[in-house]
């Protein structure tokens, strides 16, 4: 009875190790591919002053000024290429930052 008890408990720590090797196998870093979308020249502009409106917490300072140094150089772009406000754009952005970008906008005023 003490023998079988004993290889139980020795199977069942096999098994939780063998579990723990898989799970830290399986943990690699996630590769997000940069973005391309096409934006009105208008949009960004709009982008840009709505930016002005959003309260931040500390925390948040540096991701706020990288998403907005990033909206305004599209913005510098589009004048070098002298693009009208109805005119489209392609940017590429870093998928991090269109989704802080994506967060910001939504809290504008």
């Amino acid at each position: 009875m003490i023998r079988k008890i004993y290889l139980a408990t020795i199977i069942i720590m096999l098994s939780v190790l063998s579990m723990n090797a898989q799970d830290n196998e399986e943990k690699k870093p996630i590769v997000y591919p940069d973005l391309k979308p096409t934006f009105m020249v208008a949009d960004i502009y709009f982008a840009i002053q709505s930016l002005e409106s959003i309260e931040i917490t500390g925390t948040e300072v540096k991701a706020f000024l990288e998403v907005k140094k990033e909206v305004v150089s599209f913005l510098e772009e589009a004048k070098k290429q002298d693009l009208k406000v109805e005119d489209k754009i392609q940017v590429t952005i870093a998928f991090k930052k269109a989704q802080n970008l994506i967060s910001f906008l939504n809290r504008t005023k």
